[in-house]
């Protein structure tokens, strides 16, 4: 299923492409009205027109019209006897764009080879934490992973100031060890289970979060290793991580 959305979405990136050439490069067999831009006035050439069909002797291109040409009726009369197919124009028209519903088509098939990745992805997560539930393990949700995360820095915030500098570090050290080496990365680990959840946009501002909150705890648990002197840089970092970290939550939902 994964390898069939991925080739649609390849297709259709391809099919989108290809249909978005033609933006602005309307076909002549268009009625003459069609040539007329938004304020009323004839359209300009953005590039030489029927280049191709006018060689000299040297081998030099000799335009039927040059860019900057104003399309009146005369002229896009001179360029259909000519043999000239299409056009660039300076001014896109939905209505001029032969392509436009493939380009839609292909719209419409990134948007299911994106819901059918989701899907995918969705179901292998889900099979993974059974099967982890079949094995005997336990199995930690990003959700209770960022909980516990939490209120190991709650208590941390809470109960150092009772403690004695030398106490307080190492309190810090011991505590913060399980986040750095399980709980982070837990969430980590769940980065499909969150996208399929949250969605892209969203798993990113949460990852923002988090992340800034994790950077701090990192810098807390290096200050308190240092000693007792850099324990009021630990402290700082304590309670700018636990910002940090209740806005991943809310983030989270």
């Amino acid at each position: 299923m994964k390898l069939i959305a991925q080739l649609i979405i390849t297709a259709c990136l391809i099919l989108g492409a290809v249909a978005g050439t033609t933006a602005y490069l309307p076909l002549l067999s268009l009625d003459d009205s069609a040539f007329v831009g938004r304020d009323g006035q004839p359209l300009v050439l953005r590039a030489d027109a029927g280049a191709e069909l006018q060689i000299n002797a040297d081998g030099s291109a000799n335009p039927l019209a040059k860019a900057g040409d104003v399309l009146t009726p005369e002229l896009l009369a001179m360029l259909r006897a000519g043999g000239v197919e299409r056009v660039r124009v300076k001014e896109f028209s939905f209505s001029r764009w032969s392509h436009k519903w493939y380009f839609l088509l292909a719209c419409v098939g990134l948007f299911a080879g994106a819901f059918m990745v989701k899907r995918v992805q969705k179901s292998l997560a889900l099979a993974a934490i059974e099967a982890g539930a079949k094995a005997g393990s336990v199995v930690v949700s990003p959700e209770a992973a960022l909980e516990t995360i939490i209120n190991i820095v709650d208590k941390l915030n809470s109960q150092l100031s009772l403690m004695k500098p030398a106490e307080a570090c190492h309190a810090i050290v011991e505590s913060l060890d399980p986040v750095q080496k399980e709980h982070a990365l837990v969430i980590v680990e769940a980065r499909s289970l969150l996208i399929t959840k949250l969605g892209m946009g969203r798993f990113a501002q949460f990852m923002d979060r988090f992340s800034a909150g994790e950077r701090q705890l990192n810098r807390a648990w290096s200050a308190a290793a240092d000693g007792e002197v850099y324990l009021h840089e630990a402290i700082r970092c304590l309670k700018k991580s636990a910002e940090h970290l209740a806005e991943a939550r809310a983030k989270l939902g």
